[in-house]
């Protein structure tokens, strides 16, 4: 395996040098692929279409196959930086017996030198790229919300004069059965409608309430519109739709996509993405707590966060 020598010098993204593995991609005159797809794939960081094409390729080569077994073996999650530096000298053995030590250490040592790790939003964007070829049907035309679009508001969380806050449900819900959250007023009754203004049931609560069990559940497709009185005051009414049978197994369907094709760094925030652009913030919402619990500092988590709770 040869070294590449026309090595980007400035910080071209980790997908643009791996977008695919290819005969065109190997070193010239080699079969083996190049040391930074090797290093991606310990990572965990190629997309399924690259890891299958590599993973032909180490069935058959033994000398990849021990690399790969060396990076595998002496890797720290998500390390970064001095971490990084660790793997790399703990794996050295391996990578000096397939004379590679430069072009690793390189790809190893991360932002600003070689490559630069892909940020959340080139990863969501590759991610989502790749989804929309695999599974057009859920995916087409698809795009993860850039910077601009999180930091927008959808203006479907209201505040009445009396100072009450609705939270949720709102926008598109895939449970039949939703829970009711709200701020300020203490306790309070909640009351539910549909939209062309046909009572349904009221029901107290303090800030927060499971759908009544013994009322019937919301049809799918349905559109209700609730509210909140507080003694004499009656907060303005939030519209919300229940989605259809179709749509609740589009969404099921898309998260198992996700999750199958995805990199598991930002699989959950990826599905949230998803999720924003057919209003299902509900969905949203959930998915993107869930990635914050593993990423809390990150920022396209926290804006995505920010988008789906309207606040």
């Amino acid at each position: 395996m040869k070294t590449p020598t026309n090595l980007p010098d400035d910080e071209r993204t980790f997908e643009t040098l791996v977008r695919r593995l290819a005969p065109g991609d190997a070193a010239p005159g080699n079969a083996c692929p190049r040391p930074d797809l090797l290093v991606g794939y310990a990572d965990g960081r190629l997309l399924t279409r690259e890891r299958e094409r590599l993973e032909g390729h180490l069935a058959a080569c033994e000398t990849c196959r021990s690399l790969v077994a060396g990076l595998a073996e002496t890797a720290v999650p998500a390390a970064t930086g001095r971490g990084r530096l660790v793997v790399l000298a703990r794996a050295w053995p391996y990578l000096a017996a397939a004379g590679v030590i430069l072009a690793v250490a390189l790809a190893a040592l991360g932002p600003g030198l070689l490559f630069g790790r892909r940020s959340t939003d080139e990863l969501l964007v590759a991610a989502a790229s790749d989804l929309a070829r695999a599974r057009p049907d859920l995916f087409g035309g698809f795009r993860a919300l850039d910077a601009a679009e999180r930091a927008a508001t959808d203006g479907t969380v209201l505040r009445s004069s009396g100072a009450v806050t609705l939270l949720a449900p709102r926008g598109k819900v895939l449970e039949t059965r939703p829970a009711f959250r709200w701020e300020g007023g203490g306790r309070a009754t909640v009351v539910l409608e549909t939209d062309d203004g046909r009572p349904l049931w009221r029901a107290e609560g303090g800030e927060e309430l499971g759908y009544p069990e013994r009322e019937a559940p919301l049809a799918p497709g349905s559109a209700c519109i609730w509210s909140v009185e507080t003694g004499a005051t009656r907060s303005d009414g939030l519209l919300f739709h229940v989605a259809s049978a179709a749509e609740r197994d589009a969404a099921a369907a898309a998260r198992a996509t996700v999750d199958a094709r995805a990199p598991a760094r930002v699989a959950k925030l990826l599905y949230a993405h998803w999720a924003l652009r057919r209003g299902l913030l509900a969905e949203a919402e959930r998915a993107t707590r869930a990635y914050l619990a593993d990423h809390p500092g990150d920022v396209a988590g926290q804006e995505t966060l920010r988008r789906a709770t309207g606040r």
